[in-house]
């Protein structure tokens, strides 16, 4: 369970609130009301009315509940297929890190539709990398050689690693290389044990175990790099 602490990273603003399950409410000293979903500051009400979202790269079905949840009544966030919009009601545009409502609607949507086209072609580079699978008769197992950053998990942390750099896994879908340690990542991110991890990378194609893998590979990459899952 996150604690005050753990949310506000070691310092808790005196006025903070909890509001819901891991979420507080707190002003941060520049007359902005900050909505925070674990340490993540997903919503911002701005003096002059406007509101700022940003899913800080968890576009999980949570992050989007909370910002509903508190959201003027008019505007919703909402999934269609892999990819997220905002309404106001009235028209819908793609929703982006950092979207300034009402501003966004008055701008178009040329920012967005950028946004968007750079996320299509992200999951479309994920989900041919997933299909490299296919061709393995036996999965790859974690060793020495594999990335730096990839034998260094922490499954608290988006991405598995402390320093956030997710170039790392973008280098990997570049070039196509997949090793054990970003499978077992993957399994761990699920709440796998080491000990059914081993079972499942030494499965066979085409069972269960491998269709696994699969989801939970796409899975982890698609939250690592900011994606929906």
């Amino acid at each position: 369970m996150t604690t005050k602490l753990e949310a506000f990273n070691g310092e808790v603003p005196r006025d903070s609130r909890k509001i819901n399950n891991n979420t507080f409410s707190y002003n941060n000293g520049k007359n902005q009301e900050v909505i925070r979903l674990h340490e993540t500051d997903i919503m911002r009400i701005n003096a002059n009315g406007t509101i700022t979202l940003d899913s800080g790269g968890w576009k999980t079905a949570t992050t989007k509940a909370r910002m509903n949840e508190y959201l003027p009544s008019n505007y919703r966030v909402y999934q269609e297929k892999y990819n997220w919009y905002v309404s106001n009601g009235l028209e819908s545009i793609p929703f982006y890190d950092g979207i300034v409502l009402p501003k966004a609607f008055k701008k178009g949507s040329k920012k967005s539709d950028r946004i968007v086209k750079k996320e299509k072609a992200l999951t479309k580079q994920i989900n041919k990398y997933i299909a490299l699978l296919d061709d393995f008769e036996k999965l790859p197992l974690p060793g020495g050689g594999d990335c730096w950053y990839c034998l260094f998990f922490d499954s608290d942390i988006k991405g598995g690693n402390r320093s956030q750099n997710t170039s790392h896994l973008v280098g990997h879908l570049e070039d196509d290389y997949i090793m054990g340690s970003i499978l077992v990542n993957s399994l761990r991110s699920m709440g796998h044990s080491d000990d059914g991890i081993g079972y499942h990378l030494h499965s066979e194609p085409n069972s269960y175990s491998r269709s696994m893998i699969k989801r939970a590979l796409k899975k982890f990459l698609r939250l690592s790099l900011g994606l929906v899952k």
